[in-house]
C-alpha cells in the first residue's frame, strides 16, 4: 500500500468525507487480514446514517457515533502503516 493513498485516506477523514475514506480503504485492503474490520466500520456508519436519517439518534449521540468510528479508522491506519 502506497503511503500517498493512505494519505489520501487521512486527508479525507479530515475533510468529513467519512463515508468516501471508508470505501478507499476498503478498497485498498480488500483480501487482507484488516478487511473485516473496515467492512464492520463501513457497516456502523452505514446503520449510523440510517438512524440520522429516520431521527432516532440525538445529535449528540450520532457525534459520539461518528467520533468511534473515526478513532477505529485511524487506529486501522495506523496498524497498516506500521506494517509498511
Amino acid at each position: 500500500m502506497s503511503s500517498k493513498r493512505i494519505s489520501h485516506i487521512k486527508e479525507l477523514i479530515a475533510g468529513g468525507k467519512t463515508d468516501k475514506a471508508i470505501q478507499e480503504l476498503r478498497t485498498i485492503l480488500q483480501n487482507s487480514d484488516k478487511e473485516y474490520e473496515a467492512i464492520l466500520q463501513s457497516a456502523r456508519f452505514s446503520e449510523l446514517a440510517k438512524e440520522i436519517r429516520n431521527g432516532k439518534v440525538s445529535f449528540d449521540e450520532a457525534n459520539i457515533s461518528k467520533n468511534q468510528i473515526t478513532s477505529n479508522l485511524l487506529g486501522i491506519i495506523e496498524e497498516i502503516e506500521k506494517k509498511t
